[in-house]
Formats: C-alpha cells, structure tokens, sequence
C-alpha cells in the first residue's frame, strides 16, 4: 500500500490511456502537448493564434491539430477546436518517458530569460540523509496531488508547466 502511494500515477487523475501508436507520436515533440492545451483557452480560437503563442509555424500547428483530433485529444465542435480528454499520463516504466521529459526541460531552459513575474526557476544540489531524501520525495509527491486539484479547478487562460525533478547522482 505505501508502495501505492509513492507512485504518481496514484496522485493525478487520468481521463484517459494513449494507445503506443499515439503515445509514440505525441511524446515526440512538446507541440502535440502544448497545442493540445491550448486549445482549452477560449481566446487561442484558431490555427494563427495558437502559433502566434506559441510561437511556432502555423503550418506545424494544422499538422498537430489534425493528429490531435484524430486520436480524440482535441474535438471539433461547431468550426472549433477543444480539448478533449483533460488529462493524460506517461507511466514510469514508458519508453517515452525520457524524451517527454527532455522536451519539457528544453523548454524551460529556453523560458530562464524570459520577463514573466510568475516564472520560477530553482535547483538546489545538496547532501542529505537516506531518511530526509524520502521525506522530501512525500513532500513533492503531496505537492504534485495539491497542484493537479488546483489546476482541475483552474479557468483555461495561460499554458504553464511545471518540471519537478528530484533524483540522487549516486549511480546503483
């Protein structure tokens, strides 16, 4: 049971499991992400603005929305694009898992100059002991659950992401 619950896939609710097909697609790239959450904010209505946000080629974005689309990430409805399913996760074990990650922490690197008072960048190496080092890991894991019940609440008006990593560079 405290195995359970040290998993995060326990934490966060899932609307729904990618097929391998789709999950090899979709974790390529933080477009197919990052177009995918877009299309919860109502003013990124089309094609233009979500590329102007985003700041990648509207092209791109055409392309991703009709993988989105056709997998059921995104629905059509009434000559607009949502999202569909809120909440998809990557278990621990995927083969996609690292270039998720990658993609994610390329993006935040590319975001450490950027004006926004809401930012926040922090790393913090430290010597600790074996007891502390779990203790933080429950501390992160109960702060992911408290993040996903805020955002499950959230108004759709700006795409963020958080990147959590915590791991010891001792190689087992």
């Amino acid at each position: 049971m405290q195995a359970q619950n040290d998993e995060i896939i326990n934490r966060v609710k899932v609307d729904t499991k990618l097929s391998e097909e789709t999950k090899a697609i979709f974790y390529t790239d933080w477009t197919y992400s990052a177009v995918r959450q877009c299309t919860a904010i109502p003013h990124l209505s089309s094609i233009d603005k979500i590329a102007e946000y985003l700041s990648i080629p509207a092209k791109r974005v055409s392309y991703v929305l009709e993988f989105l689309i056709e997998t059921g990430l995104c629905v059509s409805e009434n000559g607009l694009i949502k999202i569909g399913h809120r909440r998809t996760h990557l278990e621990e074990s995927s083969p996609y898992k690292k270039n998720h990650i990658q993609n994610w922490r390329a993006r935040a690197i590319d975001q450490v100059y950027d004006s926004w008072e809401n930012k926040l960048h922090y790393s913090a190496p430290m010597t600790i002991s074996k007891k502390d080092a779990k203790e933080i890991r429950k501390i992160l894991l109960h702060m992911i659950e408290k993040v996903n019940e805020v955002a499950d609440h959230s108004q759709s008006e700006e795409l963020t992401c958080l990147n959590v990593d915590w791991f010891r560079l001792q190689k087992t």
